[in-house]
């Protein structure tokens, strides 16, 4: 319901494909947010500092591409005007809450394999 991911996804067949990905892989997803919240004591959001440890520590950014994180975290917290989170509070522009967290994966993962071309699909 909250995901953007129609804005870079454009094909619907695709798309699927990667809710069935993210659905499959769900239970993990939440842990890891879980874990992340739990380490910066910032519950129910992630910082964006903690997610930079995150993104560092695991990997998904290299020395190629410091900034990419950035502009992921800055695509996904992007809204126009005010809005309300799935918990019913004004959105924090520098924080994720899960299902930002999700997204900003999706967009990590488009940035580093889709877009270089070393995958040929998102799912």
């Amino acid at each position: 319901k909250f995901l953007k991911l129609k804005k870079f996804i454009k094909s619907n067949h695709e798309l699927d494909e990667v809710i069935t990905v993210l659905e499959k892989n769900f239970s993990f997803i939440k842990e890891i947010f879980l874990g992340i919240v739990a380490d910066c004591n910032c519950y129910p959001r992630i910082s964006r500092h903690a997610f930079d440890i995150f993104c560092s520590i695991s990997g998904i950014i290299d020395d190629t591409d410091i900034d990419g994180h950035l502009i992921a975290f800055t695509a996904v917290n992007f809204t126009e005007g005010e809005t309300v989170d799935e918990g019913g509070d004004v959105e924090n522009e520098t924080e994720l809450c899960r299902y930002e967290f999700i997204e900003i994966l999706v967009r990590l993962a488009s940035h580093k394999y889709v877009e270089s071309g070393l995958a040929d699909t998102y799912a």
